[in-house]
């Protein structure tokens, strides 16, 4: 009989892992097409994991980073937008007067302006932050030591934390700004990681190009911002920070009734719920494919559980000539759960490799350099984050799957099961 010469083989001196193996891959030849159609449905399943869930991750991968941009009292900063940006009544002199008003309004702490962009520094173009000085705090700012800052003059720099091997506290740098020289001071240097936020970064607004973090850049903060301004004097949009305790709905009304008796329209929005916002729309559970990707999971787990059954049922005399010939029970329900988990694992990672490759255009998880936020999170979010989500799956099919025939064996009796065998 096989079986017993499986037995003997088991026996042998050597490497015992090796034996195991080669028995478990035995079995696993004789029901090949079984094995087939498991795998191909579950290649089937981690495909569709795969496809619902890398976009959704890395777009909350992106939420969470701009969430972290925007200061502590994120809930106290809103967003104006204008809404007639280019309409021909609007003027620059307009603008001033909003913003003059928001300034003045009970409750409102700060307002003001800023935009990222590449500005001749020392004749070398450089990446800049420009910032209205009111609300040099709006963003995710972390000084190294304030008590050194040297913050001279209506203009002065805060420099990324990469570029202290360029400068030192107290330099002075010329900006170019289209022919007009601007000299302005290193007065401190940021700590690692600081960030500042886009506009209109949580409705799309947000170009592949943008960058947050302000390791590499110098944010120029100034009280003469309409002599950097990049935008012909009118403010797409402004951004006003409110004190704890105002009334922030009076704001807001104020602004609206402003802006209507001027004829030109504003939509305000805080931070917050613009946060709340583009996480609700991320909200995946909303994906039309999400509930076939469930079914498709749960008949995955299904399938293999019931051909895991089936096939432990159909050996139990094998199984119980191994037990009887000193082969134990945890060494045969260990060979059971590496065999549900050989279904799943392979074309998981046939399945990765396959849509790392179509997605990102490399098999390596290592995130070239250079790449840009939006980017680096999709890079993110395909080679760590699915990976673990894979890793989850093939965990809970093979739990699953394996439970009943390892229960299976610990009740077999031995007896019973080769009593009625003939081992001539």
């Amino acid at each position: 009989m096989d079986i017993l010469n499986d037995v003997h083989f088991l026996k042998q001196g050597g490497c015992a892992l090796v034996r195991y193996l080669s028995i478990f891959m035995k079995e696993l030849y004789q029901k090949k097409i079984i094995v087939i159609l498991l795998m191909l449905l579950c290649a089937i399943s981690a495909y569709s994991t795969d496809v619902l869930f890398t976009i959704p991750f890395s777009r909350q991968i992106y939420l969470n980073y701009l969430y972290s941009n925007v200061g502590p009292d994120h809930n106290h900063v809103f967003m104006l937008k204008n809404m007639e940006y280019f309409d021909q009544d609007y003027t620059p002199e307009l603008g001033q007067k909003l913003l003059e008003f928001i300034r003045e309004e009970e409750g409102v702490e700060a307002c003001g302006r800023f935009y990222h962009a590449e500005m001749p520094v020392d004749d070398n173009l450089q990446k800049v932050l420009v910032v209205e000085h009111s609300i040099k705090n709006l963003g995710n700012i972390k000084i190294e030591d304030e008590e050194s800052a040297f913050e001279q003059g209506d203009v002065f720099i805060y420099a990324g934390s990469s570029l202290k091997n360029k400068y030192n506290i107290g330099d002075s740098v010329s900006l170019d700004l289209g022919g007009e020289i601007v000299d302005a001071c290193i007065a401190v240097f940021l700590k690692r990681d600081s960030s500042w936020p886009v506009k209109d970064q949580f409705s799309g607004g947000v170009s592949p190009a943008d960058s947050f973090t302000l390791d590499e850049k110098l944010m120029i903060v100034t009280n003469q911002f309409q002599r950097f301004d990049n935008s012909g004097g009118m403010p797409d949009i402004l951004y006003y920070i409110t004190s704890q305790d105002s009334n922030e709905i009076r704001i807001k009304s104020d602004i609206q009734e402003w802006t209507k008796t001027h004829d030109f329209g504003v939509s305000i929005m805080s931070q917050n719920d613009a946060i709340q916002i583009a996480k609700e729309k991320n909200n995946i559970t909303k994906e039309n494919t999400f509930n076939g990707a469930i079914i498709l999971f749960l008949l995955t787990i299904i399938t293999i559980s019931a051909a895991s059954i089936v096939s432990c049922l159909m050996k139990l005399r094998n199984l119980g000539i191994f037990i009887a010939c000193g082969i134990r029970k945890k060494t045969l329900i260990i060979m059971n759960y590496l065999e549900c988990v050989l279904y799943v694992v392979i074309p998981d990672i046939i399945i990765w490799m396959f849509r790392q490759k179509q997605f990102l255009g490399t098999l390596s998880v290592a995130p070239p350099k250079g790449l840009s936020m939006l980017a680096y999170c999709d890079f993110y979010s395909h080679s760590v984050m699915i990976p673990l989500l894979l890793l989850l799956q093939v965990g809970i099919i093979s739990i699953v799957a394996g439970v009943i025939p390892s229960f299976l064996i610990r009740r077999m009796n031995v007896a019973n099961i080769v009593r009625n065998i003939d081992i001539r």
